[in-house]
């Protein structure tokens, strides 16, 4: 609906905004294809230099790992971190405000977990989290269980367990069902390791915190 309505107003850089978005959306549902063309799309149709190009290319390198092509996608996020620190603010439009170079640091990050790079993501969610404004609580859940999840797949039960249950009390605090969403597959992944002390604690709180966070649960997110 957004993608008509900004067709019928003519707001060209809304259409550009919403394209971006849904190749965040086909991301987020595994399809890299459809989140390759999509951000292609996008920034074929963003002008040159502006935060909306580079919210395109962000998402285009997601779809890219989840591609394998790990070239391809350290490439893009290189390039939107580059157009984020040359933006001129005077010339920006109201539509991806948020974005900033923090931004496109978790991306790599969850960008380096999908390609299997399970340290460096988690470095890259730590010090990508370090320069996350301290109001973005949501969000900052959100990549707590993606660095849990990335310890998982370093093997590294403990440091998971621990990132998750710091994400969890995030989650009672907020009421974001996202990152409840992020902790039951981290859930999943810790399954092996059930006897491990840490492991058992983060599984028991998750257990007793999934039907009231589903209650609860408000939607979006501050740096999504």
């Amino acid at each position: 609906r957004a993608l008509e309505w900004s067709h019928a107003v003519g707001d060209h850089e809304m259409t550009v905004y919403v394209m971006a978005r849904k190749s965040q959306l086909a991301g987020d549902m595994h399809d890299p294809e459809s989140a390759i063309d999509l951000a292609a799309a996008a920034t074929s149709m963003a002008r040159e230099g502006s935060r909306l190009q580079a919210t395109a290319q962000t998402y285009k390198a997601l779809g890219h790992a989840l591609a394998s092509d790990g070239r391809e996608c350290l490439l893009e996020l290189d390039e939107a971190h580059g157009l984020v620190d040359e933006l001129d603010d005077g010339r920006e439009s109201a539509w991806a405000c948020w974005l900033d170079g923090s931004y496109v640091e978790v991306q790599r990050a969850r960008c380096l977990s999908v390609l299997g790079s399970y340290n460096q993501a988690a470095e890259a969610f730590q010090q990508a989290m370090r320069d996350l404004p301290a109001s973005y609580r949501r969000d900052r859940g959100v990549y707590l269980a993606r660095e849990a999840r990335a310890h998982a797949g370093a093997h590294d039960p403990e440091q998971a367990a621990t990132a998750g249950l710091r994400a969890l009390a995030i989650a009672q605090e907020t009421g974001s069902g996202r990152i409840v969403n992020e902790l039951a597959l981290l859930d999943s992944d810790l399954t092996r390791w059930g006897k491990v002390s840490e492991v058992a604690d983060f599984r028991d709180a998750l257990t007793s915190v999934i039907p009231q966070a589903t209650l609860v649960s408000q939607p979006g997110g501050d740096h999504v």
